[in-house]
């Protein structure tokens, strides 16, 4: 409850489902989740729990779409995320200032547009830039997320905690980089990405830099998480 990257609303929702999880594990023979670090967790907090990873996901979409670099870009970044405090917007706008002192950038986000505190920070550094640095669709469907992907150089993902990371998946099946924050989440999902310190703006700054020139051009991405 001291950790203030993550909102009440999450905080009492983890509470509700250990209390479940705690009452209760004695009565099934497994548990499943979707993802190697939720597994860890679970095993760390229950003694003797057994626990089974099953990812699961929507990826008829995802078929008949491909990246290409040869796609005319409309956004340098994308960040499909919602407004809540481990997604870690506040130090993502830190880079962008940082980034706007050196070259002009545009990065798409999918922040609802009654989160004020977020959107009024958008209109502070666009204002403060004058020019529109961040884009923000508002809350938008599976379908124009998707094709968002196919208009941005990347996706960037600050986030400071995922149990499975969606858009990881999604970015890495139609081979769109990805360069993400080096935590385990990234790792059990994604082949090869390129990381940063999510609480250092500067780093994050430096990482979409060496990205826009081109320094990871030939890294080789994979999904490695297969729909169970």
């Amino acid at each position: 409850f001291n950790d203030k990257k993550i909102s009440f609303k999450i905080k009492f929702t983890r509470l509700f489902v250990y209390s479940l999880i705690r009452f209760f594990n004695k009565n099934v023979d497994s548990f499943y989740c979707q993802s190697l670090s939720v597994k860890n967790q679970l095993k760390s907090a229950f003694r003797g729990i057994n626990v089974k990873i099953m990812p699961f996901f929507n990826d008829s979409e995802l078929k008949n779409l491909s990246y290409s670099k040869k796609n005319v870009f409309k956004y340098d970044f994308f960040y499909p995320a919602t407004a809540d405090v481990h997604k870690n917007f506040d130090r993502l706008y830190s880079a962008i200032a940082i980034i706007s002192k050196e070259r002009k950038i545009s990065v798409c986000v999918t922040i609802d547009k009654k989160s004020l505190k977020y959107t009024k920070q958008i209109d502070e550094i666009n204002k403060k830039l004058k020019y529109e640095a961040v884009v923000n669709l508002g809350r938008v469907d599976k379908k124009k997320v998707l094709d968002t992907f196919l208009l941005s150089k990347a996706l960037i993902f600050p986030s400071l905690e995922e149990s499975l990371g969606l858009p990881l998946i999604e970015s890495a099946i139609i081979s769109c980089p990805i360069i993400g924050s080096d935590l385990p989440f990234i790792y059990s999902v994604v082949e090869n990405p390129i990381v940063f310190n999510p609480l250092n703006p500067k780093d994050i700054a430096d990482k979409m830099n060496r990205f826009l020139d081109g320094e990871y051009e030939n890294i080789s991405q994979k999904n490695k998480i297969n729909n169970r």
